[in-house]
């Protein structure tokens, strides 16, 4: 499901939000001063806690806000009839908001395998607790016909201006139908939006239709996507901000054969955390299907909606603190399942935050959140789990991130400062009108629904990737259609060796001497000696 980057980048622009928004770094001049805090341990390592999570990241971004990170949430759900929806006695509709308040908000026996909220609680390590109301159906005047035909052929702004206006009206709905109630309890940051909204509509999703007419639907409006509005933000009765628009029929999706499945509804609230796509929006054919290449590897939940978020996804969003090896030694780490721990190997230049480039490593267990998708299969993810192996032993993964930032000026032209923010301190002193991005994705450019070259996200170089697997294969996961499995990981007397040619073929700059992405290299290699279901020991020597 796509992280609304075109429709971000597009509509932003296209909805004039220059008043409204472009100027919003400068209200938070000099507020604000990052530095990481450091965590003494028994181990000679140092633990960190990320200085700049997403929630504060976006306070330098062009994206009007995310939901909080941290803390006891409220988001609010609105449903969407259509005048053409199956759904039309107030039995059922009473039903429908039984089964989206049990997949949002219940409990994990709620559903097939995990609710959002019981999902971010234990993802979160009980940092996240998210919690929220459901409303009546918001009736939309029209059927799904046309308010598809309205955008359809249209520019993907259009397309999101559609829903943009149509969330406004839907929320302003709410508001007008609850008029006693403090909707400022949907603003836990008190940043003047509402943490999240859930625009649901309950008609069938392009390409689950059971009838010629919901194919002819177009996929850029009836899919499932995270996008932000151009609304004014009002701190005394908090506008629409973040927000994702779905289906409700994704819920009988996967485990949602006899039982609610929320996989979606989570991968989705990933978005509105601040997370973005791990998979490629290109396509591969293999043989007479389309296969969805990600340099990840596939398992992961902002990859392909299945299992538990990695190490580098919560460290962005506060919930773990990693280890920093800044000298030769050794280290045991438990599983990062149930204990958050993890390791990062950095460069000379790391700022000590999750907005740079290293290496990330985790003890990867097939439990917990891991368990279900990966020992019983979630259709259709089972497909390639199957035909690729499974993740269902123990085992360390690599990953290597470069979730660096860049500043620009105008995102219409593109027109990139060269200069990344090494030193978060400098974030203070941006120029009046410049912001801050992501330099990377893990989907640069592509081809969109005409076979024309699109750009995805602004990337100071192309070949370089948000999160990228480093596996004992060398497979690269971009370009082929391979998934990782068993085979991905390190095992006891398994190592990273970054002077040998298969591991420096995994990185864009493995020819160079200095081969990571920023120009410096990566200060140790390390060797798995001991290895058991909870724990490993990793050692750590400097790379000569």
């Amino acid at each position: 499901m796509k992280y609304k980057r075109v429709i971000l980048i597009s509509t932003i622009i296209s909805m004039s939000l220059n008043s409204c928004l472009f100027n919003r770094a400068s209200d938070y001049m000099g507020k604000q001063e990052y530095s990481a805090s450091v965590e003494d341990t028994n181990s000679g390592y140092s633990k960190i806690e990320n200085p700049l999570t997403y929630s504060k990241y976006q306070n330098y971004s062009a994206y009007p806000t995310f939901t909080p990170n941290e803390g006891e949430v409220n988001l609010l759900a609105i449903p969407v009839l259509f005048t053409d929806s199956k759904i039309n006695t107030q039995t059922r509709i009473q039903e429908v908001k039984n089964d989206i308040n049990k997949s949002l908000f219940g409990n994990a026996s709620d559903t097939g395998w995990e609710s959002v909220s019981s999902y971010y609680s234990k993802s979160s390590f009980g940092k996240l607790t998210i919690k929220g109301t459901v409303s009546d159906p918001y009736q939309y005047q029209g059927t799904s016909s046309k308010f598809a035909s309205d955008a359809k052929g249209l520019e993907s702004s259009d397309v999101g201006r559609a829903v943009v206006s149509l969330l406004d009206d839907a929320v302003k709905w709410y508001k007008a139908n609850n008029p006693s109630e403090d909707m400022t309890k949907y603003d836990l940051d008190k940043d003047g939006y509402l943490d999240g909204v859930y625009l649901i509509y309950l008609n069938d999703y392009y390409g689950r239709g059971q009838t010629e007419e919901s194919f002819k639907l177009d996929p850029d409006v009836f899919w499932a996507f995270c996008s932000w509005t151009n609304i004014d933000k009002n701190t005394t009765s908090p506008t629409p901000g973040v927000f994702f628009w779905c289906s409700y029929y994704f819920l009988f999706e996967g485990y949602g054969d006899s039982k609610l499945d929320s996989h979606t509804f989570i991968h989705e609230t990933g978005h509105m955390l601040g997370l973005d796509d791990y998979y490629s929006y290109n396509t591969i054919k293999l043989g007479r299907d389309y296969i969805t290449p990600s340099p990840l590897g596939g398992v992961d939940m902002m990859d392909l909606n299945i299992i538990d978020h990695n190490a580098f996804s919560k460290f962005s969003l506060g919930w773990v603190k990693p280890y920093v090896i800044d000298k030769e030694g050794s280290l045991t780490i438990k599983k990062s399942s149930t204990t958050g721990e993890c390791v990062i190997i950095p460069t000379s230049s790391y700022n000590r935050s999750s907005f740079d480039e290293y290496l990330m490593i985790e003890l990867y267990s097939p439990d917990n959140l891991n368990d279900s998708d990966i020992n019983k299969g979630y259709s259709p993810r089972d497909i390639f789990l199957n035909q690729y192996g499974k993740l269902d032993s123990v085992g360390i993964r690599v990953y290597h991130v470069d979730a660096r930032l860049v500043s620009y000026k105008d995102l219409v032209d593109s027109a990139l400062d060269e200069k990344y923010f090494t030193d978060l301190g400098s974030l203070n002193k941006l120029d009046k009108g410049n912001f801050v991005i992501v330099g990377h994705s893990n989907t640069p450019e592509g081809q969109d629904k005409d076979g024309k070259l699109e750009s995805y996200n602004i990337a100071l170089n192309p070949s370089y990737r948000l999160i990228q697997a480093i596996t004992p294969e060398g497979v690269d996961y971009q370009s082929n259609e391979k998934y990782v499995s068993n085979n991905s990981l390190f095992y006891k007397g398994g190592h990273i060796k970054l002077t040998n040619s298969r591991f420096r073929k995994q990185f864009p700059n493995g020819q160079k001497e200095n081969m990571a992405n920023n120009g410096f290299n990566l200060l140790f290699n390390f060797t798995v000696d001991d290895m058991s279901k909870d724990s490993c020991k990793l050692t750590f020597t400097s790379i000569k």
